[in-house]
Protein backbone atom coordinates (compact mmCIF):
# COMPACT_ATOMS: atom_id res chain seq x y z
CA UNK A 1 0.00 0.00 0.00
CA UNK A 2 1.43 3.35 -0.99
CA UNK A 3 1.94 6.19 1.44
CA UNK A 4 -0.77 8.22 -0.32
CA UNK A 5 -3.36 5.46 0.14
CA UNK A 6 -2.60 5.31 3.87
CA UNK A 7 -3.59 8.96 4.27
CA UNK A 8 -7.20 8.34 3.26
CA UNK A 9 -9.80 6.95 5.63
CA UNK A 10 -12.23 4.14 4.93
CA UNK A 11 -15.94 4.43 5.68
CA UNK A 12 -15.63 2.50 8.99
CA UNK A 13 -12.70 4.69 10.09
CA UNK A 14 -14.58 7.87 9.20
CA UNK A 15 -17.74 6.61 10.91
CA UNK A 16 -15.81 5.87 14.10
CA UNK A 17 -14.17 9.30 14.07
CA UNK A 18 -17.52 11.01 13.43
CA UNK A 19 -19.40 8.87 15.92
CA UNK A 20 -21.98 7.73 13.37
CA UNK A 21 -22.82 4.54 11.49
CA UNK A 22 -21.10 3.34 8.32
CA UNK A 23 -24.42 3.65 6.50
CA UNK A 24 -24.80 7.30 7.47
CA UNK A 25 -21.28 8.08 6.21
CA UNK A 26 -22.08 6.39 2.88
CA UNK A 27 -25.34 8.35 2.67
CA UNK A 28 -23.50 11.63 3.29
CA UNK A 29 -20.87 10.78 0.68
CA UNK A 30 -23.53 9.92 -1.91
CA UNK A 31 -25.53 13.08 -1.16
CA UNK A 32 -22.36 15.23 -1.21
CA UNK A 33 -21.89 14.40 -4.89
CA UNK A 34 -25.00 16.49 -5.65
CA UNK A 35 -25.22 18.77 -2.61
CA UNK A 36 -22.17 21.02 -2.29
CA UNK A 37 -23.23 22.20 1.17
CA UNK A 38 -22.25 18.80 2.63
CA UNK A 39 -18.68 19.15 3.83
CA UNK A 40 -17.81 15.43 3.90
CA UNK A 41 -16.24 14.52 0.57
CA UNK A 42 -14.93 11.21 -0.66
CA UNK A 43 -13.69 9.40 -3.72
CA UNK A 44 -15.11 6.13 -4.91
CA UNK A 45 -12.43 3.49 -5.53
CA UNK A 46 -14.20 0.51 -7.04
CA UNK A 47 -17.05 -0.16 -4.65
CA UNK A 48 -15.33 1.44 -1.65
CA UNK A 49 -15.11 5.05 -0.56
CA UNK A 50 -11.89 6.80 0.46
CA UNK A 51 -12.23 9.94 2.54
CA UNK A 52 -9.57 12.60 2.98
CA UNK A 53 -8.97 13.26 6.72
CA UNK A 54 -9.10 17.01 6.00
CA UNK A 55 -12.66 16.52 4.75
CA UNK A 56 -13.58 14.78 8.01
CA UNK A 57 -12.07 17.65 10.01
CA UNK A 58 -13.93 20.19 7.88
CA UNK A 59 -17.18 18.28 8.41
CA UNK A 60 -16.54 18.37 12.16
CA UNK A 61 -15.68 22.07 12.02
CA UNK A 62 -12.04 21.51 12.91
CA UNK A 63 -9.68 23.93 11.17
CA UNK A 64 -6.51 22.05 11.99
CA UNK A 65 -5.16 18.84 10.68
CA UNK A 66 -3.17 16.40 12.78
CA UNK A 67 0.18 17.58 11.44
CA UNK A 68 -0.49 21.21 12.39
CA UNK A 69 -1.63 20.10 15.84
CA UNK A 70 1.59 18.10 16.36
CA UNK A 71 3.67 21.10 15.30
CA UNK A 72 1.81 23.35 17.74
CA UNK A 73 2.41 20.85 20.56
CA UNK A 74 6.10 20.69 19.72
CA UNK A 75 6.35 24.49 19.69
CA UNK A 76 4.64 24.68 23.09
CA UNK A 77 7.05 22.07 24.46
CA UNK A 78 10.06 23.99 23.11
CA UNK A 79 8.76 27.23 24.62
CA UNK A 80 8.53 25.47 27.98
CA UNK A 81 12.11 24.28 27.66
CA UNK A 82 13.28 27.79 26.78
CA UNK A 83 11.54 29.19 29.86
CA UNK A 84 13.20 26.51 31.99
CA UNK A 85 16.63 27.32 30.54
CA UNK A 86 16.06 31.04 31.12
CA UNK A 87 15.26 30.33 34.78
CA UNK A 88 18.39 28.17 35.13
CA UNK A 89 20.49 30.88 33.50
CA UNK A 90 19.08 33.47 35.91
CA UNK A 91 19.91 31.16 38.84
CA UNK A 92 23.47 30.70 37.58
CA UNK A 93 23.87 34.47 37.20
CA UNK A 94 22.68 34.93 40.77
CA UNK A 95 25.15 32.33 42.06
CA UNK A 96 27.97 33.90 40.04
CA UNK A 97 27.12 37.32 41.41
CA UNK A 98 27.10 35.96 44.98
CA UNK A 99 30.45 34.26 44.44
CA UNK A 100 31.85 37.45 42.95
CA UNK A 101 30.75 39.38 46.05
CA UNK A 102 32.32 36.79 48.38
CA UNK A 103 35.62 36.77 46.50
CA UNK A 104 35.62 40.56 46.31
CA UNK A 105 35.43 40.88 50.13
Amino acid sequence: MSNIAKQYKTVPEAAQQLGVTNEYVRELLNRAQHDKSIKLKGTKVGKEWRIDPKSINEFLGIDRDEESYKKDLEIAELRGKIKSYEMQLQAFKSVASSLNNIIGL
